[in-house]
C-alpha cells in the first residue's frame, strides 16, 4: 500500500491526492512501531511534495521527500524480516537514525562540512600522489596511462595485425592497488601512535552514550569504519562470549563500512572522498540500528555497562609498524586483485549465457530488481536505471568494480549529480557474495566455536549490511538539494 501511495505522489499531477496522503498518511498506515515510521515517512514525503503543487518528481524537494519515505521503507523491510519483533528496542533505532541525520547535517549542510569536503580531498590526493611515486619507482611507467603510435595485436583470425594508436593501461594493478598496501600501511602506524584508537574510542564513546548498545559491539563497530576484517583481532577474546545479537551486529557493520585502505582506491574511480568517508561513518550507527531491529537483544551482553575495550599493540615502533602493515595491504591487494580477475571474468561468462537466452547481461537483468531501491532511494526518474544497474553489480559481484564502472558515467555526466551522490552513498559497504566469505573466514579463524551461527548469520547480515547502506543513501538525499 505504501508503494502505491508512492507511485501516486510521484506520477499523479493531483496535488490534492497527494495532500491526502500527507494528512491521512501517517494515521491510515500505522499498524504498531514499524508501521508509525512508515505513516510518519509517508506523510513527511506528501507534506514536502505537497508544496511543490503540479511539478514533477524532479523537483528537488519532492526528491527529498521521497528519500525520506525510502529511509523509512528501509526500517519497515527489517522490521519485516525480523525474527523478534517485539523485542526490538525502538530509541535505539531512533538515536541510530538521529546519529545519521546529525553526521549527515554537519557533513553536507554546513560550513564546516564544506571545509571537511575540502581537506578530504586534499588529504586523498596526497595520498594517491605519495602510492603513486612508490609504485612508478617499483614498476615505471607501467603505473601511468600511455598511448603507442602503432602495435602488432591478434586479430580475429589468430594473426597478426597492426593497430594505431595502441592504448597501454595497467593502473588498477600498478597503480590503484598499491594504494591500498600504501594506506594500510599508513593506519598500521597511526595506530602505533593512537591515532586511531583515539578516534575509534570517541566514536564508540558516541554510539554507546547514545544507543546504549554495549562495549564490544560498539567498539568492533567503530574499528570496522577505519579498518577490515582483520582489525576485529582486537576483540578475539570478546568474540566467543558475545550474545547472537551482539556477533549479528559485527558481521553487519563489517557489510555496511568499507576500509580506509580501499576508501582511496575508490576515491581514484572518480568517487567524491568526503562523500565516501561520510557514507561510511553514517552508516556505522545504520549498522547497529538495522541489527538490533533484525536481530534484537534478548541476553545480557558480557560487555554492557562500563566495560572497556582496547587494541592490542604487536608493533615495537613506527617503521615495525609500516612494514606489518604493508604486510597486510599487500594481502588485501593480492586478494583484491585476484577477485577483479575471477569476477569480471565471471561478468562475462554470465553475460554470454544471458544474452543468449534473454538478450540481456546479468547487469541488466538484475538491475531491474534493484529499480524500486534506487526510485524510493530518491534517485531522479531517468537516472533509476543506471544506478540501479551499479547497485546490481555491486550486490551480485563486488563494489570495487560497481565503482570502476562508476567512474565513465561521472566522466561523461550520463547520471544527474544528485544520482551520483546517491549511488556513492549506496555503493559504500561490503556486502556483496565475496565479502560474504571473508567475513565468514576471517570471524571464524578469530572464534573458531562459532563458525556454524556465523554461516547461519551470513544470509541475514549480507541483507542487513544492504539496508544500512541504503538507509545512508536515503539520508544523504534528504539532506542534498543539487
Amino acid at each position: 500500500m505504501v508503494f502505491i501511495c508512492a507511485v501516486v505522489a510521484a506520477r499523479s499531477d493531483q496535488a490534492q491526492c497527494i495532500r491526502d496522503i500527507a494528512r491521512h498518511g501517517a494515521h491510515r498506515y500505522a499498524t504498531g512501531h514499524a508501521g508509525s515510521m512508515v505513516g510518519m515517512a509517508v506523510g513527511l514525503a506528501g507534506y514536502i511534495v505537497a508544496g511543490e503543487g503540479r511539478e514533477t518528481m524532479e523537483h528537488s524537494l519532492a526528491l527529498r521527500g521521497m528519500s525520506a519515505m525510502g529511509l523509512c521503507l528501509m526500517i519497515g523491510l527489517a522490521w519485516a524480516l525480523s525474527e523478534n519483533r517485539r523485542c526490538v528496542r525502538w530509541p535505539l533505532v531512533a538515536w541510530g537514525v538521529g546519529l545519521q541525520f546529525a553526521l549527515g547535517l554537519l557533513v553536507l549542510r554546513t560550513h564546516a562540512g564544506r571545509v571537511f569536503f575540502e581537506w578530504v580531498k586534499a588529504a586523498f590526493d596526497l595520498l594517491t600522489e605519495s602510492s603513486g611515486r612508490g609504485a612508478e619507482f617499483v614498476f615505471g611507467n607501467l603505473s601511468r596511462v600511455f598511448i603507442l603510435e602503432q602495435a602488432l595485436t591478434p586479430g580475429a583470425d589468430g594473426a597478426m595485425v597492426p593497430e594505431a594508436p595502441f592504448v597501454v593501461s595497467a593502473v588498477v594493478a600498478f597503480k590503484v592497488l598499491p594504494v591500498i598496501i600504501f594506506v594500510a600501511a599508513l593506519a598500521a602506524m597511526l595506530q602505533h601512535l593512537g591515532v586511531i584508537q583515539a578516534l575509534v574510542r570517541a566514536m564508540a564513546w558516541l554510539m554507546r552514550r547514545t544507543m546504549k548498545t554495549s562495549g564490544a559491539e560498539t567498539f568492533g563497530t567503530a574499528l570496522l569504519v577505519f579498518g577490515g576484517i582483520e582489525s576485529l583481532s582486537a576483540l578475539r577474546g570478546y568474540l566467543k562470549e558475545m550474545t547472537r545479537s551482539e556477533l549479528f551486529t559485527l558481521m553487519t557493520a563489517f557489510l555496511a563500512t568499507i576500509a580506509a585502505s580501499v576508501m582511496v582506491a575508490y576515491a581514484t574511480f572518480g568517487a567524491s572522498p568526503g562523500h565516501l568517508l561520510a557514507a561510511s561513518l553514517m552508516s556505522a550507527p545504520a549498522a547497529i540500528a538495522v541489527a538490533k531491529v533484525l536481530v534484537p537483544e534478548t541476553e545480557t551482553p558480557p560487555t554492557s555497562g562500563n566495560a572497556r575495550v582496547e587494541i592490542p599493540l604487536h608493533s615495537h615502533n613506527v617503521f615495525d609498524a609500516a612494514a606489518q602493515g604493508a604486510g597486510v595491504g599487500l594481502n588485501m591487494a593480492l586478494h583484491v586483485g585476484a577477485m577483479l580477475i575471477v569476477f569480471v571474468g565471471l561478468i562475462y561468462l554470465f553475460d554470454k549465457a544471458s544474452v543468449a537466452l534473454t538478450s540481456r547481461t546479468i547487469a541488466d537483468l538484475a538491475g531491474w530488481m534493484m529499480r524500486p531501491f534506487a526510485w524510493i532511494m530518491g534517485v531522479p526518474w531517468r537516472d533509476v536505471p543506471e544506478v540501479a544497474r551499479l547497485l546490481a553489480v555491486k550486490s551480485v559481484f563486488n563494489e570495487f568494480i560497481a565503482y570502476s564502472e562508476l567512474q565513465p558515467i561521472i566522466a561523461d555526466q550520463a547520471v544527474s549529480r544528485r544520482g551520483i551522490t546517491i549511488a556513492t552513498y549506496a555503493l559504500c559497504g561490503f556486502a556483496n557474495p565475496g565479502s560474504l566469505g571473508i567475513m565468514i573466514g576471517g570471524i571464524s579463524a578469530l572464534a573458531p566455536e562459532r563458525r556454524s551461527e556465523v554461516a547461519a548469520l551470513s544470509v541475514k547480515a549480507f541483507i542487513s549490511g544492504t539496508l544500512a547502506a541504503f538507509m545512508t543513501a536515503c539520508v544523504a538525499g534528504v539532506l542534498i538539494s543539487e
